[in-house]
């Protein structure tokens, strides 16, 4: 009798986390590693538009940070980091300075990540020199897990080159 009442409470517990993982919703996906979103187009409150190219997220989940780089039109590479916070599978991350700007130019990054894609929207705040609020973009964010080893990017030295502001179009 104990025997079968072990194998029945087997059966339903495999039975529930099978029912329970066919919206994703209890299982926790693994986001350590590099995430391709191909172009990412940053849409500002006065029409105009600026494009990170080649736009990638790296996590890493040991020392709990998140990173968001891209090029510009110039072939320069920009790029953020900052802490994250996770829920499940949802990563939000706020005021990530950029690597080289510092608080004049961060990223919020609110995604969600399935076993190989990720989903989410980014908004670009940049300020001015005098601390001022000067422009916000938003974009909508879609990708996939990517083991491409040249993916990697030397991200310490985003910005070590001196380059042009964003190159905004209206």
């Amino acid at each position: 009798m104990m025997r079968a009442s072990r194998w029945w409470l087997a059966v339903v517990v495999v039975a529930l986390a099978l029912f329970a993982g066919c919206d994703g919703g209890f299982w926790l996906t693994s986001i350590d590693g590099f995430w391709d979103l191909g172009d990412v187009q940053f849409r500002y409150g006065d029409g105009r538009t600026w494009t990170l190219e080649d736009g990638l997220i790296e996590v890493d989940t040991t020392e709990g940070l998140i990173y968001l780089s891209g090029y510009d039109s110039g072939n320069e590479l920009w790029a953020w980091r900052g802490e994250y916070d996770r829920s499940g599978n949802r990563v939000v991350a706020e005021d990530m300075p950029e690597m080289d700007a510092g608080d004049r130019d961060v990223m919020d990054l609110n995604v969600e990540f399935d076993r190989n894609r990720v989903d989410g929207a980014v908004t670009n705040w940049v300020y001015d020199g005098s601390g001022d609020l000067s422009a916000v973009g938003t974009a909508a964010v879609s990708g996939r897990r990517t083991s491409n080893p040249s993916a990697a990017r030397d991200i310490d030295s985003a910005g070590a080159q001196p380059r042009a502001p964003k190159a905004v179009s209206g």
